[in-house]
């Protein structure tokens, strides 16, 4: 399990004509998890929770199940626009 504290946002560069992604600090009160969970014999995959302490210690997956060869980054980078519109 890891732990992030910070979520991606993407900010545009025009005169590059290109964009970068800078990291948003979350606030104290939610914590995005990353786990791996095994779905039956051999198969293992990576989910992404949402924990919320603002809301009563709600735990929300948000997102499909990744592979565990998909880079957790990328799975930030994926939900990070879910997240901010959902809890931020």
């Amino acid at each position: 399990m890891t732990t992030y504290n910070y979520i991606y946002y993407r900010q545009e560069y025009p005169q590059e004509r290109g964009y970068r992604m800078h990291t948003q600090t979350l606030p104290d009160w939610i914590k995005v998890k990353i786990e791996q969970h095994r779905n039956g014999t051999y198969s293992v995959s990576k989910k992404l929770y949402v924990e919320s302490r603002l809301h009563v210690n709600k735990r929300v997956k948000l997102g499909p199940d990744y592979s565990v060869d998909y880079p957790n980054r990328d799975i930030l980078i994926e939900l990070s626009a879910e997240i901010s519109r959902r809890w931020l």
